[in-house]
């Protein structure tokens, strides 16, 4: 399947938003952006590794802000 890995992701990214949707503020939205970046990758022409380099850009910068969230991320991965 064509960029797995990004599907993958967004479906991780859409999850932990639910979970985070009682806190509010500036993690959903952070969140909201980061998912809003990563789908209009969808629809470019970019090969899988531009795609992957996008994706662990965005990530990088939301763990930045939120080290929490990788914690999160992993668990979920490991489901």
């Amino acid at each position: 399947m064509k960029h797995s890995m990004l599907n993958e992701v967004l479906s991780l990214l859409k999850e932990m938003r639910f979970q985070q949707s009682n806190t509010g503020g500036c993690v959903i939205k952070s969140l909201n952006q980061v998912i809003r970046n990563l789908e209009a990758l969808r629809g470019e022409k970019f090969s899988e590794q531009e795609i992957m380099t996008e994706v662990l850009l965005e990530l990088g910068s939301l763990f930045s802000e939120f080290p929490e969230l990788q914690e999160q991320l992993d668990h979920l991965a490991r489901l």
